[in-house]
């Protein structure tokens, strides 16, 4: 096996089973790279996202601020005028940055019976699990608002550092 760092040859413990390369330390907590990197993944630049990703996810902004603005201007019949398309901005805003900061961790084997689909009736921790995922799904779509933002910064440093850019974005 190849070491994805360096590209010589890798050795593979037997009792441990993790992928160690004694050329440049990949591997062990002596690497003097990414840090300790698990066998199988290869480490990625600071900075940077690719394009198409940056463009996918401005996509998804636009589909929920349109949907947002319809449903606020058309539907809600609300006169789009400079303090209301303020407020709503601002409330966008705020959306988007809770979106970003809340994050709950949801057990899914603590979700219910038949893997969630039905109530255990007589669990408070049942209950704490499905408003979690509740929070999570609500959410969702500010997250996303949020790293298109900030997908656009990470683009531009990347391109400004002349790096490789990675090839996912951590969501």
């Amino acid at each position: 096996m190849k070491c994805p760092m360096c590209g010589r040859q890798a050795t593979v413990s037997y009792q441990t089973g993790r992928m160690t390369c004694s050329s440049c330390g990949w591997g062990t907590k002596g690497f003097k790279g990414q840090g300790a990197e698990q066998p199988g993944q290869t480490p990625r630049p600071a900075g940077g996202v690719k394009a198409s990703t940056v463009l996918l996810l401005w996509l998804f902004l636009g589909v929920i601020v349109g949907g947002l603005y319809y449903a606020v201007f058309v539907f809600l019949d609300v006169r789009p005028s400079v303090n209301n398309i303020g407020a709503f901005v601002t409330i966008l805003a705020v959306y988007a940055l809770l979106g970003y900061l809340v994050r709950p961790k949801v057990d899914t084997s603590n979700l219910g019976w038949l893997g969630g689909l039905i109530d255990r009736p007589f669990s408070w921790s049942d209950d704490w699990e499905r408003a979690k995922l509740k929070w999570l799904i609500v959410f969702y779509p500010g997250r996303l608002m949020a790293c298109a933002v900030i997908a656009v910064f990470r683009l531009i440093a990347g391109r400004r550092s002349r790096e490789k850019p990675p090839s996912r974005l951590d969501l």
